[in-house]
């Protein structure tokens, strides 16, 4: 097993060659995201990866899947599709559509990487899409746990992706 630090499956073919990953976009306290192709469809996706010391926690280990699908049921405009969960090396992931608006980090730095405020008109568009979103996750009611560890809302051509921390939401752009 490779440790946390060291997870990058660029070049990896995942799913049985499905899936080729081309880049690795970030990492953050849960895991790391990549991008990568699917062969099948033609098209790039996200993969998600917990990590590995996320997994030594079993209740993690064993919900992370679970959760994943009970989000793929999902469908609604402003929430980002999963398409897919599957393992590679002894790790699980999920797919999910690839938007390609940019993160947070780009929109948090200016042309010298200096740090901006947010464009409040930005922040006013996307606001009602957020809660729409969240609104119909509410309502799909006992199907989705409060535990569930993501949300992912797309307020096109941004996507917000939240994760249920200590009960309260933290959002990531990207």
């Amino acid at each position: 097993m490779s440790l946390d630090t060291e997870l990058d499956w660029t070049g990896v073919d995942l799913s049985s060659g499905r899936y080729r990953v081309t880049a690795k976009l970030g990492e953050g306290g849960m895991g790391y995201v990549f991008v990568a192709r699917d062969k099948k469809l033609q098209a790039d996706v996200v993969i998600k990866v917990p990590r590995r010391n996320m997994l030594a926690d079993d209740d993690f280990a064993e919900r992370f899947p679970s959760e994943i699908r009970s989000l793929v049921r999902l469908s609604h405009p402003h929430i980002v599709k999963i398409t897919d969960v599957d393992e590679h090396d002894g790790l699980p992931f999920a797919v999910m559509q690839f938007l390609s608006g940019g993160s947070l980090e780009d929109r948090k730095r200016d042309r010298d990487g200096e740090a901006v405020l947010a464009n409040l008109a930005d922040v006013l568009q996307w606001l009602p899409n957020i809660a729409d979103a969240l609104d119909f996750v509410s309502a799909q009611g006992g199907g989705l746990k409060s535990q569930t560890q993501f949300v992912l809302v797309n307020t096109s051509p941004e996507s917000e992706v939240g994760e249920n921390i200590a009960g309260r939401f933290q959002w990531d752009c990207g």
